[in-house]
This record gives structure tokens, C-alpha cells and sequence, in this order.
């Protein structure tokens, strides 16, 4: 066998001798087709990539400074920082010559203005090939004051801004964002991201404001030194602090206080603005605003922040008398400044209590709060839980008021914060320790998280406001207000656990108040939902020394709603969950995780390996281990599956697999661990590569098919990455035959389709064939054209080359008899240069190319004029196209295009035109009895109709009524339409079109289609409201008495409806009607088989049996079932036949089942899948469940029909079985597919089987 480098050189040799093709294509085509083929290709191909772009830039959740910075160059004066662009350095910096500067100065020396200037200088004078991206960090926002923030918003920037397809390179982000994994925090990880995003970018730019606004300011340190040695320039800025100067050593600097004259000019330019500016002060005379002018220029000492406090107070002055008193008593800091303004406050009567509440929850609040929420807030008391409205601001405004200087409102997004960094200093400072204004960080912890208890407490009691819940205080509490717990000083532990304690017996007693409220919603579930809420909250949210003492003093346990070892195992450390061992809780026992809408059961094993900090991870795992914790074999799975928590590395996996976890155990869908890690995956990170490698070396299929009938072979070819298929090989691995036909899969939806080229040649250098086909009869050309559109054009020739070379037949025919030219036609933007290209390579056009052409969803967006004559008139003119050929289906052309869903109901009509000049045939009708007119207008080409129905008029012909197979007539269509989605004036407007086309809708108003159901019935099982349509039924007489029974239930939104006693009686006859037994059946079928009674008519004889054959059923219940990660599947066997009813045959069955009600709060749906079990081989039944429960409404039976004319059908797609073919050996497995929980209950299931007399024996 020739060697990989022999066959890389064959094969790039093949690609070479067809690389002289291209200039033939551009010059065989004109310029003005070639270039609207490439920009349709183009932008169906970047729609696409702008979509998956998007959605992962929103999942990677970089912080947008946009605010800060818009908001910091609104204090900027037109005409200052002028003078730092002419630095000698910034110039240098600007121009490449250097790669990094630090801009340092003293606190308040108006360093984050500068930086404004900087980064709207840059933005507006950004070269060609330089991009910037910027940060702020910024105290007052919890998420602009660490590391991993700044290195993730700069990130995001330059992916954002890059023109390029960067999906390919960044492919381990795709992969964890669809395993339900959160965006990375590891430092190094994203300085690595950093670096890669920037290389994107040929001269990226990152700027840095505020570095020692940033807590864990040394990491970041540590990182931007990394990065000012790669390709990036930086710029930051700081104060002068010892511990960057000593990061940034021999690194290029400017100081703001060795520029004394520069940033005084700026600073005199400032104070001349404002004085201008403000409004009392630009009232004063002229002398007064030079003798303002004089004495801050003096003593300001370079501080701007100094500067705009003095003119605050100036501004506030009523007379010429209070100026001069400002002017004599300036202070001499900004700390000074600081006492004058809490002075100010102490002075006025009520304004005290308010400020120092309201610059308590300031300093000390991890995140920004609005002013509404500030509001609400102190109108909390804080000693109990009540509402304090008589010591509370009546207005919002009314804070910013008696705060002044000390905050600052964003009027943009509401956001209430303090007005600098150093205020915050200010109030932390050994300065105001004697002060009430002092925020001792423990005691005043303290109060915000009573405060945020209260706050829970009060809400569900609160009158209805017209406030968003995201504007009230209580949404902040339930999301933020809980982690003051976690600072609150241990000696006040009592107080607050019997506090937390009160919270827990308050909800428990309004649980539906709670439950019914937003807080029921978002992020606020588990309020209502743990049993134990105080111990909830005190093990995610307290500190140790509380949960210790809530431990001693309180008993603890474990039950299937609650288990506190479990969420400590996901959201607490190591001497958290110690604690709870301590205490003897089970370490097996599961419980429940209520997440946002979502909930999951899990060990506190499988929480460990989940928990929210990766580091924890492995720890805890071994402590469970210690204590003789059971590895659930199904453990990899949940490790490896998206949902709650964060997603475990490749050492966790091992860990896990040597204690017993099974790497080969197969959860519902038939899915291995395997299949889990691949099947979201667009490229293989490090960690996953190697956890799939040690999957398999665990015993792993990597071959094994699920339900889908995808593989994890399967998955990774899907993937386009090879690193693991390479490994496969070197392991003794052997391609299966069909490897070639997965590259593109129906129903895997993670493609790079980018990739495809490369995964072609991959597979073909390692001796894939070519030569096979799927179960359709498809080959690898059929493959190949459903991914054309979205690879550029050079690379879909190399590829369609390769195949050639190694024998690929072009005008293989499928089962359907489509070649790959005939999906050209059908799903392509634009076809004339791709069939020239198939056809010079032997491709043989179609003679009903015509047909698939023009049901391309295309058409709509191209044009229908240019689509006549860009498409369809040079199908027929040069490659003598009919438009007069039926397909299999007995479809022509004007089937093909009236079938396809109408985007806009008046495009297609002059494709119409064209046909019918090219003798395409209004009145054939096709295989389920349709004429062109009736798909017409069940598909909405109302153009296309009226066409066609002015055609028929002119020759006097009318519409017939036609019944397809499934027993569905012109009526029974359209109301399927209307469940598909089609609006009640839709339907009006198409049924007014049948009843012009002379269409007898009387004969279909009341009749059953196959499946017993009339076109009221299939508009009573749509789940919207769709009343007009069904007044519109009965004003056609349709009748309720015709609806199977089965549909008639939950008729409570007719309670005002006119027909609603018909409607009632309707169902209350069909639940009193005698309902026969099989033997009263049995019994019917002797009688009539009597050779004694030959006066019966057998017509008559026939239709007793049909009447009588619809209560030959048999059943079977399975009560109780509930469905998780570990038992995905529940096995129902096939109802028992009775006795003597060995002539039945199975004709009809019918799934149904109801969801029990097990968390009352928590809204929750999932999909089942219904399999029939045989000893070598199973079916996939063509039907699904689809239960769902919500708060508001109660639980409903759902159903589904299995009937005689779909075939249940093997994963593969290979083997059919069909109802009559059931036998009594057979088993259904109800399988969990889908869900948002990752289990679920249900009241019970229940199958029914409906037989018919066995043809041998019928009416002998």
C-alpha cells in the first residue's frame, strides 16, 4: 500500500492538472454572471457565517466599555489633551516605532479624560490596517474590575472587527459554546484567545484605562507585559503606583506630573469652559470668574477631580457672598473636598440617613444599581421586614440631590454610582473612621444583605408596579444581594441564620404568591422551589463559619426535592462540602438543581464534576471518592452534556473512568459519552481531543450508531477536524464504506462547511471510496451539491475533481431518480456556471431539470424576472430542458413550482408564465390526485392561482375534488396549513380561491381522512388560538359530532363561543356511547361469516364491519414513569391479543401520555420518541410526544398516530417495518429525547392498538 506522502503527492498532482480550468469557467462565462453567481454564493455563505459569528461573540459575553468611554468624553473640553498628540512618544507609538506606553499620574489628575481623548482620537484617524479595541476599567462596575474581563472585551473587539472567516481558527470556542459551557475565565486560556484574536488584525491596537482600578490588578499586570512583547501596541493608563512601575521597568512612560505646564493649560481651559458654561456661574462678573479662575488655578496642584468638585460648589452658591466664603475656605486635598461635601450633607435636616444608606450600597454592591433600585432600597427598613416610606426619598431624584458631587446618574441606562474612584477610597479610609459615613466592609455587609432579605420577603406582597422587574430592588437582591452574606462578620451569624430562617418559613407559606410573580421567572426559581432555602443560600452564598454554625445548631437532611450536599458540591468549595460529610449526609443520594426555567437531578459525584469553578473540580471529586462515594455509570455522560455548572477537563474524565464510570453505557438516543463529546463539535479543542481518545482506548465505539444513525465517527468527519480521525487510523482503525457520504449529513446541523475540501481529500488519500451510495441511492456528488453555496468556488472545483479522478459517477441517479444536477437546480442560488461546469465534466442534463429548478427557494431573493431569464430560459434553450416532464411523483412544473412554500405570494407567477408558454399542462394531476390549482393555492401562490383559475374559466373547466392517499381532500390540506403556521386570513383568502375555482367543499367538510380526523378535528389539535377558522368551519356546516372523541377534551375556551353546548353535548354523547368489547366484535365477525345468512348484502355486511372494526383495540398503561440522564428509556410491550382474535391484524395505534406535575412551579416540556424493540433489530415509529406542563395552565394528554401508510423505519434508514407487521413478541421503548430538564415524569403512557379483520378472512 503506497505511503501517505506517495499519496499526497497524487493527489495534489490531480489538483494541479485541473487548477488550468478556472480561467476557463471566467472565460467562458460573462463577467456580469460570474460575478452575481459569486456574490449570491457569498452571501448565502456569510448570512450564515454572520449568524454563528453572532451567536458565539454573544455567548463569549465581552464586557462593551462603549457607555464608559462615551461617558468620559462627555467631560472632556474641546481643546485639551492637544498636547499629548504631539508628544514625542505618543508619536512614535502612534506610528509603530514603539510598542508601548503607560500614561501614570496622581489620583483625580483627570488620567480616564486623557484616555477618552486617546481613544476617540484613534477611532476617528484608524489607518487601513489598524484596528483598535479599548477597555475601562472602572470600580463602580463589578464586571470592569478584574483581569479576565479586560482580556475577554478586547477579545471579543477584535473578533468582532475582523473581516475575515475566523471560525475555522477559533473552532475550540464554537465546540464550547454548544457543550452548554460557559465562556473561558482562565487567564492564560484568554491571553491565548487575545493573541489569536489580535493575529487576525495587521496592526491591532489595545488600550487600557484605569489599571489600578482592576482587583486583581497584578494578574492583569502580568498579562499585558506578556502581550506588549507580541503583535499588539498598547497603551494604558494608571496611577503612579509602586507595583506597576515595577511591572512596566524599561518600558516607555509619560507622566501627567512631570508635564506640570501641559496638563495646567488643559486645566485652565477647563475651568474657563465651565465658567462659561454653567448656569449660575456664567452669570457672575466678569473679575469674579478671573478670581476664580486665579485661586484654583493655584491650588489645585494638578488635580482635575479637585477642580470640578470646587466648581460644583461654586455653582450651588445663591449669592456673590457665598462665592467668596467658597473661595477663603478652599480645601487643600481632595479628601478635604470630601469633608466639605458630607458637611453639606450633615447640615440639611433629613438628608443624613438617606446619604449614608445610599453611599453604603455604592461602595459596597458587586454590581451597578439603578437608581430606582437605590430608591426602593432605602425605603426598606433595616431592621425588620417592612416597608420605612416615612425616612425614604419620595423621588429617586431626590438622592442625587442630597449626594451632590459624591455620585453620578447615567440618564442612558438609569445607573446610580459613585463619581470617582477616590470617593470610594474616601469612605473606606482611616479619615471618616469616626464617622457614620465610614463603610466598615463586614458591619455594613451586613446591613445590605438584611436589606436584600427583606427585600425577598417583601415582594411577593408588594401591589402590582408598573416598573420592568429588571428596574426593582428585589431583582438585584435575588441576583447580587445574597453574596453580602458571604463578608458579613461571623459574630452575627445567630442573627442572620434566623433571619435566613424567617425568609425560608415566609415563602414556604405564600409559595404561590412567590411562585406567580417575576420572581418565579429568570434567575429567581430556586427561591420558590428549595425546601431548605436558609441552608440553600448560606452554602452558595455564605461563608464557612456560618454554615458551621447553622449546621450545629440545626438538623440537616437529605431528600429527593432537597439534598444540601449537592448544590454544595456545585456552587462551594472544598470545606463546605467537608462539612456536610461531617455531618453523615448521604454521599450517594441525589437531589435537584434549580437553574434559571431548568432543572436538574444529579449525585453530589456528578455535582462535583460540574461545579461552577473548574479548579474545585478534582478536589472534591477525590474527597467524595475518599468516602466510598458510587460512581453512577452514567457519570461521563452528565460530565460531558450541557446544562448547569461548567464542564469538566480531560483529568477529571480519567478520574472518573478508573472508578468505574462507563465509557461504553448508552443513555437515551442510544448515546455513548462519545457521541455527547462530538456531535456539538465544530473542531476538537486540546482537553476534548484527548478525552475522546481515552474514551475510546476505555472501550468506546467510536462506530456505534444512535437513534440518529450518526456515530461518533460520524460526527467528527461532520466536524471537518482530522487530529482525531488521524489517531483513529493509527490506531488500526478502518474506515467504515461509507465514510464518504458523512461528510454532510442530514440532520447534524454543526458544519464549517469551509472544511469540506480538505475532509474530501483527507478521506480519499486514506482509501475511502467513492463508489457507494447511501440508503437513498444518493453518492458522493448528491452529497457534495448540498454544501456548494456555502465553499468558494476554487475549492468546490478541486473537490468535484477529486471525485471524478477516483470514479465518482456524475449522473448517478438516487432512488427518487435525481442525478446530482437535478439538486443543483433545486438548491442553489444561481445554476448556469455550476451545470456548465458538471456538464463539461460529463454530467448529462436532465430532460425535467425544469421541474427541480424552479422549486429553488432562491427564486423569491433573485428576482422572478431574472429568474426566467437567468435560470429557467437557458435550461431550455441550451441544454434542451422540457417543461413538460412529470417527475416519479407525477408532478410537472407547475406542481414543482405551486408546492414549494410561498415566501411572497406574488413571485412566482411569471415563472407560471413561462411554463405554460412552454406547454406545461394545467390539468395533469399528479400522484395524490392534485392539479398544479390546488397546490397553488394550498401553498399561497395566490398570483400563480388566480393564473391558472383564469386559464380553466377560459375553457370552461372547474377544479375537481381530489382525495390524496392519506384520505386528505382540498379542505383537510388547508387546515393542515393553518396547524404548519398559516394565519386565519391566509386561509380565508385560500379558501376563497377553492370555492371561486368551483371546488364542492361540502363533500369534505365532515369527512375523516385516514386517520379518522375532519378538517375541524386537525384545526382543534392546533395549539394557538384559531377560533375565526373554526367559525368558518361551521358556517360550512361542519359538525362536532364528527370529531373523534379523543379531540373533543379542553373545549374551555369556548365557554362564550355560540357553538359551545353543541360542542359539549358532543363530547358528553361520545363519553355515555356503548363502547364494544373485542369478543362483542368477535362475536359481530361470526355472524356476518355465517354461510346461513346469505340475505345480508355483502355491501352491507362491509360497512357493519367498518363500524364495528374501530372498537377492536386492545391497550396496555404504564403509570408512573419518569425519565433521567441514567434511564432514558422506559420498554411497554405490545398489548396482549385476546383470545380467539388471531385474524386481527394491527391497523392503527395510538400513543398518548400526560406529564405529571412534579415541581408546580417550574414550567417544563420534553420530546419522546417511541421505538419498537425486536431481538436483532429496532425501529424508530414516525411519530413524537411532546408533553409540557406550565404554572398557568394544567397538564393535557398528548397523542400521536401511528398509522398503516408511514412504515416505522431502522436508524440506519435500511430496514422497514410496518403496523401490520406487529406481532405480540414486539416491545415499544418510550425514549426521553429532549428536553429542558434533564428529567421528567409522566402520569403515566398508554398504547392502543386498533386491528382490522386479516384480509384472508374478511367477508367470507
Amino acid at each position: 500500500m503506497a505511503t501517505w506522502p506517495a499519496k499526497e503527492d497524487r493527489i495534489q498532482a490531480t489538483i494541479r492538472a485541473f487548477e488550468g480550468y478556472m480561467p476557463y469557467f471566467r472565460d467562458v462565462l460573462s463577467i456580469e454572471t460570474f460575478n452575481l453567481v459569486e456574490s449570491m454564493i457569498t452571501r448565502h455563505r456569510n448570512d450564515g457565517l454572520v449568524t454563528v459569528k453572532s451567536e458565539l461573540l454573544l455567548w463569549l459575553d465581552g464586557f462593551d466599555c462603549t457607555d464608559q468611554h462615551e461617558s468620559t468624553l462627555r467631560q472632556r473640553q474641546q481643546t485639551t489633551a492637544g498636547w499629548l498628540f504631539r508628544e514625542q512618544l505618543y508619536t512614535d507609538w502612534r506610528n509603530g516605532s514603539i510598542g508601548f506606553i503607560w500614561l501614570h499620574g496622581k489620583a483625580g489628575a483627570g488620567k480616564s479624560v486623557l484616555a477618552s481623548a486617546i481613544v476617540d482620537n484613534i477611532s476617528n484617524e484608524l489607518k487601513d490596517n489598524e484596528t483598535l479595541a479599548y477597555f475601562y476599567c472602572d470600580f463602580r462596575n463589578n464586571r470592569c474590575t478584574s483581569a479576565m474581563e479586560v482580556l475577554r472585551s478586547v477579545a471579543k473587539q477584535f473578533l468582532w472587527n475582523s473581516k475575515n472567516d475566523w471560525l475555522p481558527s477559533f473552532a475550540d470556542l464554537i465546540t464550547r459554546k454548544e457543550r452548554g459551557a460557559r465562556p473561558p475565565t482562565d487567564l492564560d486560556m484568554l491571553s491565548d484567545l487575545l493573541e489569536r484574536a489580535a493575529g487576525l488584525h495587521a496592526q491591532p491596537i489595545v488600550f487600557v484605562d484605569a489599571l489600578d482600578e482592576c482587583e486583581d490588578m497584578s494578574k492583569l499586570l502580568d498579562q499585558l507585559v506578556k502581550l506588549s512583547h507580541g503583535h499588539c501596541r498598547l497603551f494604558v493608563t494608571s496611577r503612579t503606583l509602586h507595583t506597576v512601575e515595577e511591572a512596566f521597568t524599561g518600558l516607555p512612560s509619560i507622566s501627567l506630573d512631570e508635564r506640570v505646564d501641559e496638563v495646567r493649560n488643559d486645566m485652565y481651559l477647563h475651568v474657563k469652559t465651565e465658567l462659561q458654561s454653567r448656569s449660575r456661574l456664567k452669570t457672575l462678573r466678569q473679575a469674579l470668574k478671573d478670581e476664580i479662575e486665579v485661586t484654583l488655578m493655584r491650588k489645585a496642584d494638578g488635580m482635575f477631580r479637585w477642580v470640578q468638585c470646587q466648581l460644583d460648589r461654586l455653582n450651588d452658591c445663591w449669592s456673590v457672598g457665598d462665592v467668596r466664603e467658597v473661595l477663603d475656605t478652599l480645601p487643600q486635598t481632595l479628601y478635604g473636598t470630601y469633608d466639605r461635601m458630607i458637611d453639606t450633607i450633615d447640615k440639611t435636616e433629613f438628608g443624613p440617613r438617606i446619604a449614608r444608606r445610599a453611599l453604603l450600597w455604592l461602595v459596597l454592591a458587586p454590581e451597578p444599581l439603578k437608581l430606582s433600585q437605590l430608591a426602593e432600597a432605602l425605603t426598606i427598613n433595616g431592621n425588620e421586614p417592612s416597608w420605612d416610606i416615612t425616612n425614604a426619598p419620595m423621588r429617586g431624584n431626590d438622592i442625587l440631590e442630597i449626594c451632590g458631587s459624591l455620585i453620578v446618574y447615567d440618564k442612558n441606562n438609569g445607573i446610580v454610582t459613585l463619581s470617582h474612584y477616590s470617593v470610594k477610597e474616601y469612605l473606606i479610609s482611616d479619615a471618616v473612621a469616626r464617622s457614620a459615613y465610614f463603610v466598615h466592609r463586614p458591619l455594613g455587609c451586613l446591613e445590605l444583605a438584611s436589606t436584600s432579605i427583606y427585600s425577598v420577603m417583601l415582594y411577593a406582597h408588594t401591589p402590582h408596579s408598573a416598573a420592568r422587574f429588571s428596574d426593582r430592588f428585589c431583582f438585584y437582591a435575588v441576583r447580587s444581594g445574597f453574596k453580602h452574606l458571604a463578608s458579613c462578620p461571623p459574630d452575627r451569624n445567630k442573627d442572620l441564620v434566623d433571619l435566613l430562617l424567617s425568609l425560608q418559613d415566609h415563602v414556604s407559606k405564600h409559595r404561590f404568591e412567590y411562585a406567580t410573580s417575576d420572581l418565579g421567572s429568570g434567575d429567581g426559581p430556586w427561591v420558590t422551589e428549595v425546601p431548605q432555602l436558609a441552608l440553600y443560600i448560606i452554602t452558595r452564598f455564605g461563608h464557612l463559619s456560618m454554615l458551621r454554625y447553622y449546621l450545629d445548631c440545626y438538623p440537616v437532611q437529605a431528600t429527593e426535592e432537597d439534598n444540601p450536599l449537592v448544590y454544595a458540591a456545585l456552587y462551594s468549595d472544598l470545606p463546605h462540602v467537608q462539612l456536610f460529610l461531617e455531618k453523615g449526609l448521604d454521599v450517594n443520594a441525589e437531589g435537584p438543581i434549580y437553574a434559571s426555567r431548568n432543572v436538574y437531578r444529579m449525585s453530589p459525584l456528578t455535582a462535583a464534576a460540574r461545579n461552577e469553578r473548574p479548579a474545585y473540580q478534582e478536589p472534591l471529586i477525590k474527597l467524595l471518592l475518599s468516602r466510598n462515594c458510587i460512581v453512577p455509570t452514567y457519570i461521563v455522560h452528565s460530565a460531558l452534556q450541557r446544562g448547569v455548572g461548567a464542564l469538566c477537563n480531560h483529568a477529571v474524565i480519567r478520574i472518573l473512568l478508573d472508578h468505574g464510570a462507563s465509557p461504553t453505557l448508552l443513555i437515551a438516543g442510544r448515546k455513548s459519552p462519545l457521541h455527547l463529546l462530538l456531535e456539538r463539535s465544530i473542531s476538537l479543542s486540546d482537553d476534548d481531543f484527548m478525552i475522546a481518545c481515552m474514551l475510546v482506548t476505555a472501550g468506546c465505539d467510536p462506530l456505534a450508531l444512535d437513534d440518529s444513525g450518526f456515530s461518533p465517527f460520524h460526527y467528527a468527519i461532520n466536524a471537518g477536524d482530522t487530529t482525531w480521525i488521524q489517531w483513529l487510523l493509527q490506531t488500526g482503525f478502518q474506515f467504515p464504506p461509507d465514510a464518504i457520504l458523512h461528510i454532510h449529513r442530514e440532520g447534524h446541523s454543526y458544519h464549517d462547511y469551509t472544511k469540506v475540501p480538505r475532509m474530501v481529500q483527507f478521506l480519499i488519500s486514506r482509501g475511502a471510496s467513492v463508489q457507494v451510495r447511501d440508503a437513498e441511492g444518493c453518492n458522493a456528488f448528491h452529497r457534495l451539491v448540498r454544501f456548494l453555496p456555502f465553499i468558494d468556488p476554487e475549492s468546490m472545483v478541486v473537490t468535484v475533481c477529486l471525485l471524478l479522478h477516483r470514479g465518482c459517477d456524475i449522473n448517478c441517479k438516487n432512488e427518487l431518480g435525481e442525478t446530482p444536477l437535478h439538486l443543483i437546480a433545486a438548491k442553489l442560488p444561481v445554476l448556469n456556471w455550476i451545470v456548465e461546469f458538471f456538464v463539461a465534466h460529463g454530467a448529462q442534463p436532465p430532460v425535467d431539470i425544469v421541474n427541480y429548478s424552479v422549486m429553488n427557494p432562491f427564486l423569491s431573493f433573485l428576482g422572478v424576472d431574472d429568474y426566467v431569464t437567468r435560470v429557467l430560459e437557458p435550461l431550455v434553450s441550451t441544454y434542451g430542458a422540457s417543461c413538460q416532464s412529470i417527475t416519479l411523483g407525477g408532478d410537472n412544473a407547475l406542481h414543482c413550482l405551486s408546492r414549494r412554500h410561498a415566501l411572497f405570494p406574488y413571485t412566482s407567477r411569471p415563472a407560471a408564465e413561462f411554463l405554460l408558454e412552454n406547454g406545461c399542462n394545467i390539468h395533469a394531476v399528479n400522484s395524490s390526485g392534485a392539479t398544479p390549482l390546488h397546490l397553488a393555492i394550498e401553498n399561497g401562490h395566490i398570483s400563480t392561482a388566480q393564473l391558472i383559475l383564469s386559464q380553466l374559466s377560459a375553457v370552461g373547466s372547474s377544479l375537481p375534488n381530489v382525495v390524496d392517499p392519506n384520505g386528505n381532500g382540498s379542505l383537510h390540506r388547508l387546515c393542515i396549513r393553518v396547524r404548519d403556521g398559516i394565519d386565519e386570513d391566509e386561509f380565508v383568502e385560500r379558501l376563497t380561491i377553492l370555492q371561486e375555482a368551483g371546488q364542492d367543499l361540502a363533500k369534505d367538510i365532515n369527512r375523516p381522512n385516514n386517520k379518522g380526523f375532519t378538517p375541524l378535528c386537525i384545526i382543534l389539535r392546533v395549539d394557538r388560538h384559531v377560533s375565526p377558522v373554526i367559525s368558518v368551519l361551521l358556517d360550512l356546516s361542519a359538525r362536532f359530532s364528527d370529531v373523534t372523541p379523543f379531540y373533543i377534551d379542553g373545549l374551555d375556551w369556548a365557554s362564550n363561543l355560540p357553538w359551545y353546548r353543541e360542542a359539549v353535548e358532543a363530547y358528553q354523547l361520545s363519553e355515555s356511547r356503548f363502547k364494544p368489547c373485542f369478543d362483542d366484535i368477535t362475536q359481530i365477525y361470526h355472524f356476518l361469516s355465517l354461510v346461513h345468512l346469505p340475505k345480508i348484502p355483502p355491501p352491507v355486511a362491509r360497512l357493519i364491519m367498518d363500524m364495528a372494526e374501530c372498537w377492536a383495540y386492545t391497550q396496555v398503561i404504564r403509570n408512573d414513569v419518569r425519565y433521567t440522564i441514567a434511564y432514558g428509556g422506559v420498554q411497554v410491550a405490545f398489548p396482549a391479543t385476546p383470545i380467539g382474535a388471531v385474524c386481527w391484524v394491527p391497523h392503527r395505534v395510538i400513543f398518548s401520555c400526560k406529564p405529571r406535575v412534579f415541581l408546580p412551579h417550574i414550567q417544563s416540556f420534553a420530546t419522546i420518541d417511541i421505538l419498537v424493540g425486536r431481538p436483532n433489530a429496532t425501529f424508530i415509529v414516525p411519530v413524537k410526544l411532546r408533553p409540557e406542563y406550565s404554572p398557568s395552565h394544567p397538564p393535557k394528554t398528548v397523542f400521536d398516530v401511528w398509522d398503516k401508510y408511514t412504515p416505522a423505519t431502522e436508524p440506519n434508514g435500511k430496514g422497514r417495518l410496518t403496523i401490520a407487521e406487529l406481532t405480540p413478541g414486539d416491545s415499544f421503548s418510550v425514549e426521553f429525547r429532549d428536553g429542558d430538564n434533564d428529567y421528567f415524569e409522566l402520569e403515566f403512557f398508554q398504547v392502543e392498538v386498533y386491528y382490522v379483520i386479516g384480509p384472508a378472512r374478511r367477508y367470507s
